[in-house]
């Protein structure tokens, strides 16, 4: 194999989901490439934390390709303006205002006095018990 068609290190990636986003750009543009994990489970992952999630190999020949594809599309998708982060968290839904509870927390409450008359119910039964006889 010439030393041209080896498969070089393309860039670290710092998850598995920049990992399948940049497999699924250089895919895209017929680039073939190879996703390697840093996972050593004598390590537990430990390597990952220091070193990134792993890397994105390509052929040798195909790297300045596929340098100027990710440059070209991953620049598109990461630049995010403040104005739009902005309005993306003011469009969030608000949380509930203190004191007002929601499904959620009146489905707990419910269940939270069933399990406490339950139980006041079964200590009432045990005392009748434990004092009649």
């Amino acid at each position: 194999m010439s030393q041209k068609n080896e498969s070089v290190r393309l860039r670290v990636v710092q998850s598995l989901f920049e990992a399948e986003r940049v497999q699924a750009l250089l895919e895209q543009a017929g680039i073939e490439c190879l996703v390697v994990s840093y996972h050593d489970t004598a390590m537990d992952g430990l390597y990952q934390a220091s070193q990134g999630w792993g890397e994105v190999r390509v052929p040798g020949n195909r790297r300045e390709e596929a340098d100027q594809i990710l440059e070209e599309n991953l620049a598109q998708a990461t630049n995010v303006e403040d104005a739009e982060l902005e309005r993306q968290a003011t469009e969030a839904k608000e949380p509930p205002a203190p004191g007002k509870a929601n499904d959620r927390d009146s489905g707990n409450r419910a269940a939270f006095y069933l399990l406490a008359l339950a139980l006041v119910a079964i200590a009432a039964t045990a005392l009748y018990l434990l004092f009649s006889s």
